[in-house]
């Protein structure tokens, strides 16, 4: 743990680190069937950091800034199949990996109701995405969502910054990036946290976090999960780091429209 303090990495990435070689540990103790291997009774339970999720820093797109993205004229295709990708990444919560399987082969339907059906690239799941009248519209617009983009995602990144700054999402925001600095006299790359431009804070998972935080308490939670692969609420509000306040505002809502509805059928 200090030696990763010492080399900037953040905490989150530490613990990453730490829980790997804790189950590699593990897993080669209880295959060792020559029983050489020696490991502590404490293994299991040794000290990690704690809370790093509070006050985290999450970055989304919200519906003002995704319209200002959607009404940007582009004529550049790379730069147009960016833009694209980030309006049907906000309306699906998709993974990058995973936007070229918006095809028409994986496309079923159920009563009506079109849908895409397929596993995820990262995870394996499968995962059915309902075509809704909005993603619709964006393919009626722009068509499907498969890009040419290289797999690694580095271009993409690059590309999606640029369609945010010329969309004139330019405010000054504390976020995480990559940056390359000087650890012991060698020039490496860490993620440091800084005040810039929004735009340079946008990446892949910018489009996934808009996904579940714009949709966070607008429909069934279940349904966000579905799509993003968490099994508990409690997962998915760390995820887009949405305050406990946010209960409040969704518990009125729901009340209100509840006994609007109940008092309308008996009227």
């Amino acid at each position: 743990m200090n030696w990763g303090l010492k080399k900037q990495y953040q905490k989150s990435y530490i613990n990453k680190q730490l829980k790997k070689l804790r189950s590699s540990a593990v897993s080669a103790f209880e295959n060792d069937e020559k029983e050489i291997i020696k490991i502590s009774r404490t293994l299991r339970t040794f000290k990690i950091f704690k809370n790093i999720d509070k006050g985290k820093i999450v970055i989304t797109l919200n519906y003002k800034e995704i319209d200002q993205i959607e009404k940007l004229e582009i004529r550049n295709k790379k730069l147009l199949d960016a833009k694209k990708a980030i309006l049907i990444g906000c309306e699906t919560g998709l993974r990058y990996s995973d936007m070229n399987k918006l095809i028409d082969k994986n496309i079923q339907e159920t009563n009506g109701v079109k849908y895409w059906k397929f596993k995820t690239e990262k995870t394996d799941n499968i995962v059915q995405i309902t075509i809704t009248n909005r993603i619709k519209y964006l393919i009626d617009l722009y068509g499907l969502p498969k890009t040419d983009y290289p797999a690694n995602g580095v271009k993409f990144n690059r590309d999606i910054k640029e369609v945010c700054k010329l969309s004139g999402i330019t405010e000054m925001t504390i976020g995480n990036k990559s940056k390359s600095i000087m650890i012991d006299g060698e020039k490496t790359i860490r993620t440091v946290t800084e005040k810039t431009h929004k735009y340079n804070l946008i990446s892949s998972r910018t489009l996934r976090r808009s996904f579940a935080t714009n949709y966070f308490g607008k429909i069934d939670t279940a349904l966000i999960i579905a799509i993003t692969g968490h099994t508990t609420e409690r997962q998915l509000r760390t995820y887009i780091s949405v305050n406990d306040e946010s209960n409040i505002l969704r518990t009125k809502k729901q009340t209100d429209n509840f006994h609007l509805e109940r008092t309308a059928t008996t009227n």
